[in-house]
């Protein structure tokens, strides 16, 4: 029997709750630096910068006179999602 390699990624995979899409990785995001001001991994989407702490459980969105600018986020998905609406809108997600 043949044992399974483990696949490392800044995304870990979690169960999806019933009636949501799963978050997938964005292509068009990408690692500028594995250790970054907060310590933890740097992500540029669109323009926009997406800092990490080092555990990873927290973000920030960074983006030019966004409104939001620096707040602290709990998941990487929100962070894409405000960065979209602004970029697409120039308005925050529902708006």
């Amino acid at each position: 029997m043949q044992q399974a390699s483990a696949v490392i990624t800044p995304f870990p995979r979690v169960a999806t709750p019933p009636g949501r899409r799963r978050c997938r990785p964005d292509p068009e995001l990408r690692l500028v630096e594995s250790s970054g001001p907060w310590g933890g991994p740097v992500y540029e989407y669109r323009g926009a910068q997406i800092w990490a702490n080092a555990a990873a459980t927290e973000w920030q969105l960074w983006i030019d006179d966004h409104p939001l600018r620096g707040l602290s986020l709990r998941r990487l998905s929100r962070a894409i999602e405000l960065a979209d609406a602004w970029i697409d809108r120039r308005a925050l997600p529902g708006r």
